[in-house]
């Protein structure tokens, strides 16, 4: 039998570098609104799911200043070798209304500039609530936060915190679903974005099912 020829380093090293891609995890580089809750509760979820790794790149900004960090961390991210990406990275934006003059505005232009975006009105806690139930009231945020804190202990009610999210995440699905029906909601009202919504099923959805379609 005819021996097969010896690969050249070369072919060692490029073969190398594609088992080393394809077993990149794939990543979603967070741009958060919020330092605390926003972070650790996406962290904690994708460390469950263990589908993709959450970089968090940027924090506790405004929207407009955090879609300017992601557009200056995307052209560095494309100027990287490929064996340091994955095909299936993301950039997620996540922000609340609060007191954005004009948030159809800013997801357009996240939209335009090839991000994702997790938007909540009036804040994320209503996202978090959506676990437990599906609220459809106006209340403001501070009220959704205090009502987020009768519900769970691991939300702090007096620093409007979460401190841990492990028994929050065993109800994601729920939270997904009433997210979406949120937002179907307020358009039927033609009320788009309107209070209170949070389209952050889609991040969660990405995160969640791609978890049980890898299983």
């Amino acid at each position: 039998m005819a021996r097969k020829p010896a690969r050249s380093r070369r072919q060692i090293a490029n073969q190398k570098r594609k088992i080393e891609v394809s077993a990149l995890k794939p990543k979603i580089f967070l741009f958060s609104e919020g330092r605390v809750t926003e972070t650790l509760y996406l962290t904690s979820l994708a460390r469950r799911q263990n589908t993709y790794a959450i970089d968090v790149i940027s924090s506790g900004k405004n929207p407009e200043t955090l879609l300017k960090d992601a557009i200056a961390f995307q052209k560095k991210y494309n100027r990287q070798p490929a064996a340091h990406k994955n095909k299936d990275d993301q950039f997620w934006i996540v922000f609340d209304q609060d007191e954005l003059p004009d948030a159809g505005n800013l997801i357009r232009r996240i939209t335009s500039s090839g991000f994702a975006y997790g938007y909540s009105n009036p804040c994320f806690e209503i996202f978090l609530l959506f676990h437990f139930e599906q609220f459809d009231g106006v209340i403001g945020r501070l009220e959704i936060k205090r009502r987020l804190a009768t519900r769970t202990n691991e939300y702090c009610g007096t620093a409007f915190k979460l401190k841990t999210c492990a028994r929050i995440l065993d109800n994601v699905t729920d939270a997904i679903q009433r997210s979406k029906e949120s937002v179907d909601k307020r358009k039927e009202e033609n009320n788009d974005m309107g209070e209170p919504c949070s389209t952050l099923g889609k991040l969660l959805s990405e995160i969640h099912n791609n978890a049980t379609a890898r299983r």
